[in-house]
Formats: structure tokens, sequence, C-alpha cells
């Protein structure tokens, strides 16, 4: 198998631990990943405009600025450079809120499955292709 593209990930999270946590998790999950944080939706738009991470997992209940307010102020802000985002809340309400907004939604605690597949949907390989093996002809 060949190794993902380089990928950087945004963790937006104001419960330190849960931060650290899931960046552990992704280093499992995708060798070579590199994980930036940040602390609450103001830190996470400023992180993720100067970095532009291929993903932003962001909780919605940060103080100062919600994961949803944040995802919203950076499709306005990246365009095309738009990270694949990604909702996390251990409230359903509150996830629901994001419809339209985020391109997955997570519950806490994270299933790492789900996490897992919602980023192989979107892995693309240095060679472009999204390592299924040869597309068909149709």
């Amino acid at each position: 198998m060949r190794p993902p593209a380089a990928v950087t990930v945004l963790i937006a999270d104001d419960d330190p631990d849960a931060r650290e946590v899931l960046g552990e998790v992704l280093a499992l999950m995708l060798p070579g990943v590199r994980t930036v944080f940040a602390v609450d939706g103001l830190d996470a738009v400023a992180v993720a405009l100067d970095v532009c991470p291929w993903a932003a997992i962001l909780d919605l209940g940060m103080p100062r600025l919600s994961g949803l307010d944040a995802a919203q102020r950076l499709q306005q802000h990246m365009g095309k450079d738009l990270p694949i985002l990604i909702a996390a809340s251990g409230d359903y309400k509150r996830l629901r809120e994001g419809y339209g907004v985020f391109d997955y939604s997570l519950r806490k605690p994270i299933e790492v499955h789900r996490l897992a597949r919602y980023l192989a949907r979107a892995m693309v390989f240095p060679d472009g292709s999204d390592g299924q093996g040869p597309a068909t002809p149709e």
C-alpha cells in the first residue's frame, strides 16, 4: 500500500485532554499526519488561515467562538483551500445545527472507526489517486 500524501489536520477543542488524545489517535490512523491544535474557535480560524489544513475537526462548544461560527468564517475566507470540516459534539441537537456547514459530524465520545471512514473518503495519494486502485472506464 502506498503512503498517503502528507496531510495536516487541525484539532480545535477547548479540552486539552480531548485535543491530545485525538491527536494521538490520528497519528496511529494516519502515519505521517501533522496535527495542529487550537484552544477555541478564534484560535482555530487563525491557525487554519495560517497552515491551510487538509481537515479541521471542530468542537462545537468552544469559548470565544463556537465551532459552527469558526467553520462559517473559514468558508468565507478560505475559498478553494477550505479544509474538510468535521463537527464534534456530545450534543446531538448542536450537531444538527451544523448540517449544511460541515462535511461530517461526530458525536462525542468520538468513534474512531467513523472518523477513519470519513478521512479515508477524502484521502488523496501523491500520484493523485484515491488509493482505491485504477479507475475503471465507463
